[in-house]
């Protein structure tokens, strides 16, 4: 079984082409995470992750360029801001061209407002966590082998997600170690 990147999968639109990055690993364990490298987890199924993928990524991914240490006051020395039309209009970057999952929950870069879409399939209605049983049925398409491969590259708890966990988790599994978006492969 190859230690692969869990989720390290691009769909590039509009062929949907699928790459899994594979990571050399000494004794058959797998390579601890840190800034420079992401966390890994066993694969049973390439075509189960992709499907997982597939059902909880996004398209476009709002990044906040101040990484949260604007206080969105409107400060005289801000450089995160401008007026169009006596609004503030916060600076904000988009990631496109490729599909992402998103570490951060909720991105907000006033006006605008981003609930990644694993959170929205996940976390409905503001839940904090997930049941096993709901985490399955929500991502049954992937079988259960995928389901249970996710479920176990995001937690060691038997029976409860934590959205927080979810988040965290991603931002390990990211490629380059960033908060924004885990596993974009190019």
């Amino acid at each position: 079984m190859a230690e692969l990147r869990w989720l390290s999968l691009l769909c590039m639109v509009p062929a949907c082409a699928f790459v899994a990055t594979t990571r050399p690993t000494r004794g058959g364990g797998g390579v601890a995470a840190s800034p420079t490298r992401p966390a890994t987890t066993s694969l049973r199924s390439v075509d189960a992750a992709a499907a997982i993928f597939e059902l909880l990524a996004d398209d476009v991914v709002l990044l906040d360029p101040a990484d949260g240490q604007c206080c969105r006051n409107q400060c005289a020395s801000c450089s995160y801001y401008e007026l169009e039309d006596g609004a503030p209009v916060y600076r904000h970057e988009e990631l496109t061209g490729g599909r992402w999952l998103p570490a951060r929950p909720v991105t907000e870069v006033p006006p605008r407002l981003q609930v990644a879409t694993w959170v929205e399939k996940l976390f409905p209605d503001d839940a904090n966590d997930v049941s096993r049983s709901s985490f399955e049925e929500i991502l049954a398409p992937a079988g259960p082998e995928g389901v249970d491969d996710a479920w176990r590259a995001l937690t060691s708890a038997p029976k409860i997600l934590q959205k927080n966990e979810m988040a965290s988790r991603l931002g390990q599994l990211a490629s380059s170690g960033a908060v924004d978006e885990a596993t974009f492969a190019d």
